[in-house]
């Protein structure tokens, strides 16, 4: 993976930033992401990009379900069979 250049590196980046942002990703992988995104303004403005998205889904109400895509308790138990 070292040996990928800059311009490489973007899609490599790219596909990572979600499990970055929830820092899921191996510590070695981390590190060359931030490397990468201390360098390169596109990525740095794709993880802008996708911070600002989860801020406003996060605001988002929730949706209002219809009752008729419930179940009461009684409805829901596995032993109804």
């Amino acid at each position: 993976m070292f040996s990928k250049s800059f311009e490489q590196m973007h899609g490599w980046v790219d596909a990572r930033l979600s499990a970055y942002m929830d820092n899921q990703l191996a510590l070695d992988e981390r590190a060359r992401v931030d490397a990468h995104l201390r360098e390169c303004a596109r990525c740095k403005k794709s993880l802008a990009s996708l911070q600002w998205t989860i801020a406003l889904a996060k605001q988002a109400p929730a949706p209002v379900t219809n009752k008729s895509f419930t179940l009461s308790p009684q409805e829901n138990r596995i032993d109804r069979i």
